[in-house]
């Protein structure tokens, strides 16, 4: 696939689209809260001219009626009262004009309130110097006339001027409802796409992401299984990447498994059968067989003897190593008793304990077990030339078994230094060798251990052991009391790692 996103543009996508939609939401939003409250504020606008409109409409009947009051009874505080409400109807004439300076269809309105209020308080001026004066009272009903006329116009101005305001104000309070219920819908919708944008980025990348993400995982089982791997993923993403590195490394681990393949061919057909010709021509050579040679001579030729059967063993381990991965360790199960088994092993390394003055002390027992006689006894010498190799001098290294309920527990004792608790669950790894850094009377290859547990798996049954540093070790190992399942053995034998 041509143009796939790299897994960091999917990021930067599932982070900027949702962030991107945040921004335009927020500027929506931004919009209609500024016009909710505009609306609101012009509601308040509108409500402010509405009061004060009263307000002088209220200022000018109190002067009026002050005025009537004053020309009935000549009282000074009605007198007063009309002055403090005349001197107010200006200033509330100024403050209604400023309310009303950015409404340009309302100038017209405000101009006739204007004039009916300037008209009527010169009627009302007038009213007020006849009504100080000496004039008659046919006068200042003529004038009261006059005024009332007046006044009815400017009241009707008024009323009329209000009616507008509060219409416009029924007006407003719907449209700021209409606001407010559109941005409630504008946070729930935009809060919900938001959402739904965000997890369908998600679902719609993860699927294709997490399908070859599988695809490496099962590629994972089918290398360990030693299948074909899964058809290459399309490159174009890390993910590609990566699988185009795994089947590289498949193919070098299949390369490097043949190479091993013809390595072990060449060790099995041609090293070990020259080194066995070599062997036996030293033994023979060390034995006078071809002529007497001198002591210094057979000193040396024991020593190479010794060497090429150390190389041996070593090329023996490595087979039955390759055996083992490749599942074709043969187990061949018999009863067996054994005490014959332990008399085999200790005659196998009487010598090196007799060299090494370890004392060996077996325990007859008179138990059999079903087992392959040959692979334990393997085992057994494996495992007590161990314990020999690690026994300081004057010690003694013990074998026995006895009988549990699942089967026959085998176990070799010694008294050397034991193991670090820390290299305790690793002595059966290949080619790990317990205290290497310390002395030992034989160099090992680090594989023994490892071919040990493969042969008592074989078998079924379970090697482990315990040890403490200081007072030795217990390796022990289990056999069944049954028939053994050789096609089961081999199996398990095969997949163990």
């Amino acid at each position: 696939m041509r143009g796939r996103l790299q897994l960091t543009h999917k990021a930067l996508i599932l982070i900027a689209v949702p962030l991107v939609f945040e921004f335009i939401f927020i500027g929506v939003l931004t919009s209609l809260l500024r016009q909710a409250e505009h609306e609101n504020f012009q509601e308040r606008h509108s409500r402010a001219i509405v009061s004060e409109s009263n307000n002088l409409l209220q200022s000018f009947m109190d002067t009026m009626v002050a005025v009537h009051m004053f020309a009935s009874t000549k009282q000074p505080a009605f007198r007063q009262r009309y002055e403090d409400k005349i001197a107010s109807l200006p200033r509330q004439v100024a403050t209604l004009k400023v309310l009303l300076k950015d409404s340009p269809a309302q100038a017209q309105s405000m101009s006739r309130v204007e004039r009916a209020v300037r008209s009527g308080t010169e009627m009302l001026s007038k009213a007020n110097d006849l009504a100080l004066g000496s004039t008659t009272l046919s006068n200042y009903l003529d004038v009261k006339e006059e005024l009332g006329k007046v006044s009815a116009d400017m009241i009707g101005e008024l009323r009329n001027f209000v009616i507008e305001q509060e219409e416009a104000q029924r007006t407003d309070p719907q449209q700021g409802a209409r606001t407010r219920l559109l941005i409630v819908r504008c946070l729930i919708g935009g809060v919900l796409i938001n959402v739904l944008l965000a997890a369908g980025l998600v679902i719609y990348f993860n699927r294709d992401t997490a399908r070859r993400l599988r695809v490496l995982m099962e590629n994972t089982i089918l290398l360990a299984q030693a299948k074909p791997l899964n058809t290459p993923l399309s490159p174009g993403d890390e993910i590609g990447h990566l699988d185009s590195v795994f089947h590289d490394m498949a193919d070098a681990l299949k390369a490097a498994a043949h190479h091993k393949k013809q390595l072990i061919a060449i060790v099995s057909h041609d090293l070990r059968t020259p080194l066995t010709s070599v062997q036996a021509s030293l033994t023979l050579l060390g034995a006078g067989i071809r002529g007497e040679i001198s002591e210094e001579a057979k000193n040396e030729v024991f020593a190479t003897e010794k060497n090429v059967s150390r190389l041996i063993r070593l090329i023996t381990d490595l087979l039955d190593i390759e055996k083992m991965e490749a599942g074709k360790l043969q187990i061949v199960p018999a009863m067996s008793p054994m005490d014959e088994v332990f008399d085999e092993a200790i005659c196998a390394v009487s010598a090196f304990a007799e060299e090494s003055q370890v004392d060996l002390e077996v325990q007859p027992s008179g138990i059999e077990a079903w087992m392959d006689r040959d692979r334990v006894l393997q085992v057994i010498v494996n495992l007590l030339s161990n314990a020999i190799k690690f026994s300081p001098e004057g010690t003694t290294v013990s074998l026995g078994c006895e009988v549990q309920s699942d089967g026959v527990k085998v176990s070799i004792s010694d008294q050397g230094r034991g193991i670090a608790e820390s290299e305790v669950d690793r002595v059966f790894e290949p080619f790990h060798q317990v205290n290497s850094a310390a002395p030992a009377r034989i160099a090992g290859t680090g594989l023994g251990l490892t071919i040990c547990q493969a042969i008592v798996s074989g078998h079924g049954g379970e090697i482990a052991v315990t040890s403490e540093e200081g007072k030795g070790s217990t390796f022990w190992f289990t056999l069944p009391a049954e028939p053994l399942d050789v096609n089961a053995s081999q199996q398990t034998m095969h997949t163990r790692p």
